[in-house]
């Protein structure tokens, strides 16, 4: 949440790769308990590296505001992300 993952957060980028990279070897795999979620409307180039590197991309709701957007966005942008991250945890249990 509130990354864009351009390349200047290619560290972040390599840490996804080679959690995808465990979550394929057999032994690493059982160590991995988490999921990651990439809330945002990344490229289509982007996001389709982020499903490789085995990310959910939850990019039809809530919609980050745009580049012109105030504070107050941000924050009920943060606000509607954190609510549905919420509602999933329930959803698990």
């Amino acid at each position: 949440m509130g990354l864009n993952l351009s390349s200047e957060e290619i560290d972040l980028l390599y840490i996804l790769n080679l959690r995808s990279r465990w979550l394929r070897d057999s032994k690493k795999a059982r160590c991995i308990q988490n999921r990651i979620v990439f809330y945002g409307q990344p490229a289509k180039a982007m996001k389709a590296l982020l499903e490789e590197f085995d990310v959910e991309v939850c990019s039809s709701s809530p919609t980050p505001p745009g580049k012109n957007a105030k504070g107050t966005d941000y924050e009920k942008y943060y606000r509607a992300v954190l609510r549905d991250i919420q509602y999933r945890i329930k959803q698990a249990h």
